[in-house]
Parts: C-alpha cells; structure tokens; sequence
C-alpha cells in the first residue's frame, strides 16, 4: 500500500485534537521511518508540563530518536499541522530529517518569518512541502483561539 502525504498528515491532525483536547495550542507531528511506518507521534505540552520547548515537533523528535536508537533521523520524514517555529526548525535540521510537511503557515512564530537565518547553514539537505491538509489544521487553530478569546480558554472536547 503506498501511504500519501494526506495519510500522514491525517493522523498529525489526530495528536493537534489530543492537544486541543487538553487546552494545548493544537499542534500535533508524527515522524515517518523510511520504510513507511510512524515512529514517534506527539502534540504540544507547554501547558501541561510547564515546559517551553515541549512543541509537538520537539517531542516527536526526542521519541523517534528514543525509539530508534539513534538521534540521526536521515531518510526520516516529519509531518506538523503547523509551520515549526525557529526552534524547532532548527532541531529539525540538526536531528537531519530529510523531509518537512507542514500544513498552514505560521504567520507569527513560522521559521519562514526568520529573516536573519536561512536554515541551510549546515549544508544538511531537506525537503520542504506545505499545504496538505491545510484548510483542517488552520480551522482548528481559528477554533482553539475563537474560543481562548471568548470563553477564557475553557473549551468543550473535539471527537
């Protein structure tokens, strides 16, 4: 069976509504081995462990390499619903993932924005594709802040 970028980015959808569900900014990222399979999936836990690095990206990284025994993640594929930061871009780079699938653009925090670094600096090569899935993953983004700025962050569940 030959899995699409939508498959991937389904099941990153599903780790942003786990975030969603627990009040995080629903941001949510898988890593895909080279053969195919999902080794590491994660959504943002800033909130829930008081920790500002703990994007999906960061922890879906720090998981694959746990999981494989190597913190080099070439041949490897992550999947986010959201434009990493800086930050994560750079783990991103450093950890050697060879491709990057982002949904919607980050129009306040996305590297992209970064005029200063153009993440090339170490010669490592990546793919970069945007835009599957993004209509999904930029709506639930408007809900989760429609309703923070509404409601005061209390939001009911998302199934």
């Amino acid at each position: 069976m030959y899995l699409t970028d939508s498959f991937f980015m389904q099941a990153a959808y599903k780790q942003a509504i786990c975030a969603y569900n627990q009040n995080e900014v629903p941001v949510g990222a898988v890593i895909i081995a080279p053969d195919g399979a999902i080794v590491a999936q994660a959504y943002n836990m800033v909130e829930q462990t008081n920790n500002p690095f703990a994007h999906a990206e960061m922890l879906a990284i720090e998981a694959a390499a746990s999981s494989i025994g190597d913190w080099r993640l070439q041949g490897y594929s992550i999947y986010v619903t959201l434009e990493p930061c800086a930050l994560c871009m750079q783990a991103i780079i450093r950890s050697r993932i060879s491709t990057l699938v982002f949904a919607t653009r980050s129009l306040q925090e996305g590297f992209s924005l970064d005029r200063y670094t153009t993440f090339q600096l170490y010669q490592i090569p990546i793919t970069i594709r945007e835009g599957c899935g993004q209509r999904q993953a930029a709506e639930l983004l408007r809900k989760f802040f429609r309703k923070k700025r509404r409601d005061g962050g209390k939001q009911e569940d998302i199934r």
